[in-house]
């Protein structure tokens, strides 16, 4: 039987003292506060060792800058791993030795008492004046519908300020008058006639949601809001309100619910939907991971089966989805569905935590809308939609004893890991957090079934959805690909991305004395963004760990809120080495945003305790003189204090959120393609019309084509080509087992095409181009196809197999067909090869070298002749006389230095060393007389050619 429990506030909970500690040295404690000193510096000097270089250890499989600059990104882990975990554990892994053996050993052994009802954690509401929350909530409807009408009528300057002042200033008055006359209930009467009001007048914002296009002012509407879904939701809200008062529900109760739950979502919307311009350069990789899957989900892929989306089914594949059914599938479409759409509702999510977790307190829901919508918090990603909203289920269900609520727990969890895998963490975390609560709740000392049943609730549920979505896996052939999911992307996060921490990419890359590049690092400050998001989540997990470690000491239960935090912080940490790995502003930005439930969770438990203090301190007598919460006042203000914008600029600029100008009408689409929209000059002049052109000459009857160059927006969405492989971006393909598996696509599916280069996607990152992190794909294209000619900077490849029409079609712009293998540039390796494993030597042919007279700056140079079709080779492997030092070697068609060199480092201890040429473009059009330029000690004393 489901059972509702009333939480009283944790700083009105009567919490008897813990036993006290007898202790038989007191030169103890002085020992024990010496030993956390210890383990203190420990971690203080593992977070100094981030800093000093380090070294991997051969032979590794993931190629990414820290194998080709030798750099180790897991000291990052190590140190905080020591921090977030060493450190607190060990520190009460000696509390409890010495509480029971050593000097603060307890006199009586004195078992923690059980929490028998919920009642003992924390809890939602405030004790205020009636009248003061209803002429908040009157104030709050009027301000709302005030802007409202703002925006409706395009109201500028300082007109929408005064629109809000005027709208609450009468809503506010006219609820005091009610109030007067007819009461609580009267009063409650204008809340919801408010809230109606509001849902009504969105309609007509919708109405003046527009883009105008210069030539001609031509006006192009896009009604997010009609009339027919108003009257759908007014009907909703008449019915549950209804349904809420015959059960019981007081009319001033559920008024302030609409307000909390409607009126303030409303207002963040309206101060955070923008209605984009035109984008200008596009980003064909980032904004194509989501543009080429939502496009090929929408003609038929399957996920896991027939492509892989590596930020997990909503961010890749259904997010531009929105967008594309308001705004039209294009760029521009897809781009308008984030601003206008996406970002408001995660904020809104996180409004929405605050608001159930923390109840009605009224500091909670300000300080957390004024937080979203003035831009304290600032990352978010839609990948973390939906956490906000898991934790408040989580609220809910420890508030009920109830399977069933439960199992809408499980189940959203499910779902959530569906939609987001990388979220699994989450469910993890709050279904081991449930069980732990339910066992502490335990009302025998042995543990029974009866005693967990929103543990059991959400297990089922899990189990029963996890169950319906395998048998989906077997019935679509997509069992494997699911696995292969994780197995490709979720290890080896930090050797395929893994940068230096505080790496500046405006600062001009370092070379070492072998020609290796090393990324540049600058001190940012402390109190940047960059550093402030790096740190704030760890420290959040540690005092959160003190303050558990306090209460369990004090033997004192734990707050409902207190849970909460306990999930945040578990997901937290499992999710903050994701920083670390790639610790650019993004990722940083992304494992911050996990970590905003906690810091709000700690925000409000300290407001809470400091109004307990502040109201003991002054006793009885000084209480009347107080705020409802002082310091939750005080957290307000430190909010507007610290925001980047003001409420008045957020309000004055609503208006403008909804209308936007285009120089041009939208350019059509190719083939019946996903479009630009609105965006000029997004990719250079006759790039599409060229490759589509060229795709529907060599392409054959399905046009299919592998990009080889991370451009998904452009083939995938523009073009609308079909990918040859599941990896529908190359960038995916972190692992050997997801190269070799992009081969047998390749091998299964033959596109007549390859894109190997160009100028758009992301060819090159971390100083690597994708020939060398993709060795083994970059070898199956290079031996099975041959360059046509590079169209508009993309250098298209045809396969041997296919027959070449006599001459190219006609193009906007002339294609080069001549020394197309010399248009890569250089291949460089670094000290990739230092890592690799080892080739095997069968059938290596030796070559001879010959010593040549060269300048000293170029080292010691030798000529060799290569054998008889030379690209059939796919090593080339050096033994040198010397191997104390390290050392680099360079293969080109000149002596001295060139743009087509083939270049790698070798690291000392190592005197033979082999470097995968077939990987390299240039390698198949290099003549048969080479040149092999060495820098270091000893000499080369072979050189051989491994297939």
């Amino acid at each position: 039987m489901e059972r509702t429990i009333d939480l009283p506030p944790p700083s009105t909970t009567a919490e008897p003292p813990g036993p006290r500690l007898a202790v038989s040295d007191a030169r103890g404690r002085t020992a024990l506060r010496l030993l956390f000193a210890v383990l203190l510096a420990g971690a203080v000097a593992a977070l100094g060792a981030t800093g000093s270089g380090g070294t991997l250890r051969a032979p590794l499989t993931i190629v990414g800058y820290p194998i080709y600059a030798d750099f180790d990104p897991n000291r990052y882990l190590v140190a905080f791993y020591f921090v977030g975990l060493v450190f607190p554990l060990g520190s009460l892994g000696l509390y409890l030795l010495a509480a029971r053996l050593g000097p603060l050993r307890v006199a009586r052994r004195a078992r923690p008492p059980r929490v028998t009802t919920l009642a003992e954690l924390g809890a939602p509401a405030e004790r205020g004046r009636p009248l003061a929350g209803a002429v908040a909530a009157a104030a709050l409807v009027g301000g709302v519908a005030g802007l409202e009408l703002a925006v409706a009528t395009n109201a500028g300057g300082a007109l929408p300020c005064w629109w809000c002042a005027g709208g609450a200033a009468l809503v506010a008055l006219l609820g005091v008058l009610v109030w007067r006359i007819g009461g609580p209930a009267a009063a409650a009467g204008v809340l919801l006639g408010g809230v109606a009001l509001q849902v009504a007048l969105l309609v007509t914002v919708s109405a003046v949601t527009v883009v105008t296009i210069s030539p001609g002012a031509v006006t192009v509407h896009y009604r997010f809001f009609p009339w027919w879904l108003a009257l759908v939701l007014l009907a909703c809200a008449a019915l549950l309100a209804e349904r809420s008062r015959r059960r019981g529900r007081s009319l001033a109760s559920i008024a302030r619910g609409l307000v909390a739950y409607v009126s303030a979502p409303l207002l963040l919307f309206l101060l955070l939907a923008s209605l984009p311009g035109p984008g200008g350069r596009m980003d064909t990789f980032g904004e194509g991971e989501y543009l080429g899957g939502s496009y090929l989900l929408l003609h038929g892929a399957l996920p896991w089966r027939d492509l892989y989306l590596i930020h997990g089914l909503l961010d890749d594949g259904l997010k531009p989805l929105v967008g594309f059914a308001l705004f039209g599938m294009t760029r521009w479409g897809a781009s308008a569905g984030l601003s206008f759409l996406w970002a408001p509702a995660y904020w809104i999510a996180t409004y929405l935590f605050a608001t159930v977790v923390f109840g009605r307190r009224w500091f909670a829901a300000a300080a957390a809308g004024g937080a979203v919508a003035l831009g304290v918090f600032a990352d978010w990603d839609v990948r973390y939609l939906f956490w906000p909203l898991l934790l408040a289920l989580f609220a809910a269900t420890l508030r009920r004893r109830s399977w069933r609520v439960g199992a809408l727990l499980g189940l959203a969890a499910l779902v959530q890991f569906l939609l987001i895998p990388e979220m699994l963490y989450a469910a993890a975390a709050v279904g081991v957090t449930l069980v732990v609560v339910e066992f502490s709740l335990r009302r025998e000392r042995r543990p029974r079934i009866a005693d967990f049943p929103r543990s059991l609730g959400a297990a089922a549920a899990a189990l029963l959805g996890a169950a319906a979505f395998a048998l989906w896996l077997v019935a679509a052939g997509a069992t494997s690909g699911f696995i292969g999911y994780f197995r490709d992307f979720a290890s080896a996060h930090s050797l395929s991305g893994g940068i230096p921490l505080f790496t500046n990419y405006a600062i001009p890359a370092r070379r070492d004395a072998l020609g290796v590049l090393h990324l540049t690092v600058s001190d940012p400050g402390w109190f940047t963004r960059y550093s402030l998001e790096l740190v704030l989540p760890v420290a959040a997990v540690l005092v959160l760990f003190a303050v558990c470690c306090v209460r369990w000491r004090a033997r004192r239960a734990l707050y409902l809120e207190d849970w909460v935090a306990v999930a945040a912080a578990l997901v937290t940490l499992a999710y903050f080495p994701k920083a670390l790995s790639r610790a650019d502003v993004g990722h940083i930005g992304e494992s911050f945003a996990v970590a905003v439930p906690l810091l709000c969770c700690l925000a409000h438990r300290g407001v809470v305790a400091l109004d307990g203090l502040l109201r003991r301190a002054l006793g009885r007598g000084g209480r009347p003189l107080l705020l409802a919460s002082p310091a939750g006042l005080a957290l307000v203000a430190a909010v507007l204090a610290v925001a980047p914008s003001s409420p008045l600029s957020a309000i004055d600029a609503a208006p403008a959120h909804f209308r936007n100008a285009a120089d041009a009408p939208p350019p059509p689409a190719v083939n019946g393609a996903g479009g630009l929209g609105y965006e000029a000059g997004a990719l250079p002049d006759g790039l599409v019309r060229d490759l589509a052109t060229v795709i529907a000459t060599y392409g054959g009857r399905q046009r299919a084509v592998f990009d080889f160059t991370n451009a998904p927006g452009l083939f995938d969405f523009l073009l609308a080509a079909p990918p040859a492989s599941r990896f529908y971006d190359i960038n995916l393909t972190i692992t050997e087992a997801a190269q070799q598996q992009a081969v047998r696509d390749l091998e299964a599916v033959r596109p007549p095409l390859v894109v190997f280069g160009g100028v758009t996607g992301l060819p090159r990152w971390d100083y690597l181009d994708n020939e060398v992190r993709d060795h083994i794909v970059s070898v199956y294209l290079l031996d099975h196809y041959r360059p046509l000619a590079s169209v508009d900077g993309e250098l298209v490849l045809l396969r041997d197999t296919v027959r070449h029409p006599a001459g190219l079609p006609r193009l906007v712009h002339p294609p080069v067909t001549t020394k197309l293998y010399d248009s890569g540039g250089a291949c460089a390796f670094g000290y990739i090869p230092d890592f690799l494993p080892a080739p095997a030597g069968t059938g290596a042919v030796a070559v001879a070298l010959t010593e040549v007279p060269a300048p000293p700056h170029q080292g010691r140079v030798f000529r060799f002749v290569l054998p008889a079709l030379p690209s059939r080779y796919r090593y080339v492997e050096v033994t040198r006389s010397q191997s104390a030092v390290a050392g680099s070697f360079v293969l080109s068609n000149l002596r001295a230095r060139s743009r087509r060199d083939i270049s790698w480092a070798v690291l000392a201890g190592r005197a033979t060393t082999a470097v995968e040429s077939g990987a390299c473009l240039q390698w198949h059009g290099f003549s048969n007389t080479l040149f092999l330029r060495y820098k270091g000690p000893g000499t080369p004393t072979s050189l051989s050619l491994i297939p």
